[in-house]
């Protein structure tokens, strides 16, 4: 191995996480370094497992064999004063570069020291694939088993675990947001239809304002004090969401510099996006025609344009909301764009539309990468590439098009969402349903499998007591939406561009919640939190107490199966990321999370959607099922038992001495 000028990089006792080292190798290339040399690298998962050197060579030339002696097609000894000769062709006497075959690995990280670019995922077969439908179908588990599951079973793990934090982390952004939100949200939606009017409209007046550069400080102190507080409230959202995106590295497309670079951060953030019909006038010119019209006067007015023909040139640059693998750019951009203010939106449903949109795109990027270019790959471009299996590519395709909301521009499709969104309300949203959703998501609670699954549903309704303080905690962990409609999440590819969808959402959104079926639901769901509670509370005084007892080993098992860190909740102690992702995870187990991490993706495609409404649901029950009681009996039978690792001794005397304190 020839390495003269190579880069050094310490991966510190990590396991080759393959993002990394590609990073490097692209550096040490473009930094013109002739290899990479990873020092420290672990080979296994266990802590234990021994560390090591790879390297990374950019020229077949630079590989020549180890062994001391070197044999010739004839058998004869090849002596050592030729076997480093750079003008043959033969690599056993140095070959100069050549066009480089593919070699064959079996792991990511073989393959990259092979010089094989291919993504993230770490120790996985070159060329995994699922198998096929019909088998799968064939042995049931295709009826109910989730998008992650069946990509975990076929190798891609890395993909899989994506998928599934993905949707934690933004239901964990959700609740990221309700924390600051929510007290001031709270307090307008107790007002009366007046007051909610007013507030509405000084909502509207003070951002309009501060957007157009007009001082806000002057007319402050007359505002109502709700409104003073959902200011407030979104100022420091701004702030916090702004942080986050930046340590996201959420990168943006600069028209201007033609280039890439790190998104920015505005002091007193405003999403400024057009009036909804203004939004539909621009993508639809010929349907929303008087919409267009209205948009052309106001440009000549406010002296934009002077020509109505000028409209076209002028609206030739707008991204609306943004692009859906660029909403971040779509955004920053708008703000540099010149309309005329009585265009843009400045409402409260904004504020609404921009959190959820914020939570899914940050998540996203967090979670699979960003396309920055069409050089750059993604953890889904990665994970296609690691294939050549026709069926698994379309496969990863179809769970990337579920994650990103791709939603087809047929009118057929968005009539059957429209239908769905209002047969939510008209179906669910009433006393009977109401009911039949409280024993039904009460006696899912009971079956959610873990250890001391009964006392823990006992006792959660003597905690139940105190809804108020628990429906709170749950808000803010994510656990809670503030309706049923996003819980779901059937609706939002529709709304923007279609008034009927938006007037069913409102009607559904009504009839639920005064059906009693919301606020059901969200009892149901805080329900769930609260029995994961007591969950964490008994595992943690078990593994204190005696880490080897049968319940310890049982708790343990079903976390390593939900893939749930123990370590981590350990060292967290009931305060932390692990533990409300535990939580989350608790109440979408039994009541649903209606996402490609517990369905099948038939279930949740646009016309799956409306032809399995709810059976998805169903499937979502089938699968908890089996994961979680049917699956582990069936182990044990045939004696194949799951894998226990316990905490290593040095965190359970950690643990041990922290609890003593």
């Amino acid at each position: 191995l020839r390495l003269n000028n190579p880069k050094i990089v310490d991966m510190e006792g990590d396991v080759g996480d393959t993002i990394v080292m590609s990073k490097a190798v692209r550096e040490a290339k473009a930094a013109g370094n002739n290899g990479v040399v990873f020092e420290n690298v672990r080979d296994g998962m266990a802590a234990s497992d021994n560390k090591g050197t790879s390297y990374a060579v950019f020229e077949s030339s630079q590989i020549k064999s180890a062994d001391p002696v070197t044999y010739d097609d004839a058998g004869n000894v090849i002596p050592l004063s030729q076997r480093f000769q750079p003008s043959e062709l033969d690599i056993r006497r140095m070959a100069p570069k050549r066009t480089p075959i593919e070699p064959e690995a079996k792991t990511i990280t073989e393959g990259l020291v092979q010089g094989i670019d291919i993504g993230k995922e770490n120790n996985m077969p070159i060329n995994n694939k699922i198998e096929s439908h019909i088998k799968n179908f064939a042995f049931v588990r295709g009826i109910f088993e989730s998008a992650s599951d069946r990509l975990r079973r076929a190798g891609f793990t890395k993909l899989a675990t994506a998928i599934m934090d993905y949707y934690d982390q933004a239901q964990r952004r959700l609740g990221f947001a309700n924390k600051i939100l929510l007290p001031a949200f709270d307090e307008y939606s107790k007002q009366s239809k007046a007051t909610k009017k007013k507030i509405d409209e000084e909502v509207k007046r003070f951002f309009a304002a501060q957007e157009n550069k007009r001082d806000t400080a002057e007319f402050f102190d007359e505002l109502n004090p709700i409104t003073q507080k959902i200011v407030t409230a979104w100022q420091k959202f701004g702030e916090e969401s702004g942080s986050e995106n930046q340590r996201i590295g959420i990168k943006v497309f600069d028209k201007g510099l033609q280039r890439w670079r790190p998104i920015g951060k505005v002091e007193k953030f405003w999403p400024r996006v057009l009036k909804p019909e203004y939004q539909r006038a621009l993508m639809e010119r010929d349907k929303y025609q008087k919409e267009y019209n209205e948009i052309v006067e106001a440009l000549m007015k406010a002296g934009r344009i002077q020509t109505p023909e000028e409209a076209d040139i002028f609206t030739s640059d707008y991204q609306g909301t943004g692009y859906e693998n660029d909403y971040f750019s779509g955004i920053e951009s708008a703000r540099g764009q010149a309309f005329p203010e009585e265009l843009y939106d400045y409402s409260m449903q904004v504020m609404t539309d921009y959190v959820s949109r914020w939570a899914q795109h940050s998540s996203r990027i967090e979670q699979f990468g960003q396309k920055l270019g069409e050089n750059s790959k993604t953890l889904w471009d990665r994970s296609r590439e690691s294939t050549r299996d026709r069926r698994t590519i379309d496969y990863i395709t179809a769970a990337q098009e579920r994650v990103q909301g791709a939603y087809p521009n047929d009118p057929i499709v968005k009539g059957m969402a429209t239908l769905n969104i209002w047969s939510s309300g008209l179906q669910l949203g009433n006393p009977a349903s109401s009911m039949l959703n409280f024993f039904g998501g009460t006696t899912l609670n009971a079956m959610i499998g873990q250890p001391g699954a009964l006392s823990s549903y006992v006792s959660s309704f003597a905690e139940l007591r105190n809804l108020g303080s628990n429906l709170k905690d749950a808000r803010e962990k994510g656990i809670v939406s503030r309706d049923l409609m996003n819980i779901v999440g059937d609706h939002q590819a529709v709304l923007d561009s279609s008034g009927l969808a938006k007037a069913g959402q409102k009607t559904s959104d009504f009839l639920l919640k005064w059906s009693g079926f919301t606020p059901v639901e969200q009892m149901v769901r805080t329900q769930s939190m609260i029995i994961g509670k007591s969950f964490l509370r008994k595992t943690l005084s078990s593994l204190s107490k005696n880490p080897n007892s049968s319940f310890s080993k049982q708790a343990l098992t079903w976390l390593n199966r939900n893939n749930i860190d123990a370590d981590k909740l350990i060292v967290e102690q009931g305060t932390g990321p692990e533990t409300d992702k535990l939580l989350r995870y608790f109440a979408n187990i039994s009541q649903g999370s209606y996402t490609i991490a517990q369905t099948p993706i038939f279930t949740d495609t646009p016309i799956g959607r409306f032809l399995f409404k709810y059976q998805k649901f169903s499937t979502q029950v089938m699968r908890q099922s089996w994961k979680n009681t049917f699956e582990p009996a069936w182990k044990a039978v045939t004696n194949k038992n799951e894998t226990l690792q316990l905490p290593d001794p040095t965190r359970q005397l950690l643990y041990r001495l922290r609890l003593a304190e």
